[in-house]
């Protein structure tokens, strides 16, 4: 029998101290993305070759089963060979409860597409989990960054504003819009406000 358990930063010294660090190598584990970042409208990619692999560590036993799910948006296995599915069929699914070998689990996930709801922007968890003899679970957050019309969120922010002044004047005089044609930069947002700092 498997015995999976989360370690904290004492018990992984202890850990080490009597076992050494291959001990912690051979703990059945989920390795999950630390960070994963995406933009409204568009899908990302876990795999090896993103540095963003998804992976169970260790040999499932037969009656152990894997469950996917999604609270934002849909996920897309890369393959489906050697899978059985409960519910679903690995593709553009939010919930997915699945048996198979590791290896086959494991090259389904290298590839694992997110899909996110169209137009929306926030957080979404993700959660992988193995249930039967070796019970373990992970859960992630994807980032989803709104796509912003920067002249309309200039228009937004500058809306009803007819002067910004400091309280000293006169001062150095900054101003809010174009920047003239032959500048580097540029600027969003239409007429220049002056503003005396």
């Amino acid at each position: 029998m498997n015995l999976a358990l989360r370690i904290s930063g004492l018990a992984l010294i202890g850990l080490i101290a009597l076992g050494g660090p291959r001990a912690w190598a051979d703990l059945p584990r989920i390795v999950v993305p630390s960070v994963a970042v995406t933009y409204s409208n568009s899908g990302l990619v876990f795999s090896a070759s993103n540095y963003n692999l998804l992976e169970i560590s260790f040999e499932m036993d037969s009656e152990d089963r894997v469950e996917l799910k999604v609270d934002e948006g849909e996920l897309s296995l890369a393959q489906t060979e050697g899978l059985v599915f409960e519910r679903g069929d690995g593709a553009a699914d939010g919930l997915m409860p699945f048996s198979g070998l590791t290896s086959s689990v494991n090259q389904a996930l290298d590839g694992l597409v997110y899909d996110p709801p169209a137009g929306f922007a926030g957080a979404a968890h993700i959660r992988l989990r193995v249930i039967g003899e070796t019970a373990l679970e992970e859960t992630w957050r994807v980032s989803i960054n709104g796509i912003i019309d920067p002249e309309a969120a200039c228009q937004a922010l500058l809306s009803g504003v007819d002067a910004i002044n400091s309280g000293v004047q006169p001062g150095r005089m900054i101003s809010y819009g174009p920047l003239l044609e032959n500048s580097a930069y540029s600027h969003p947002c239409p007429p220049p406000l002056p503003a005396w700092i």
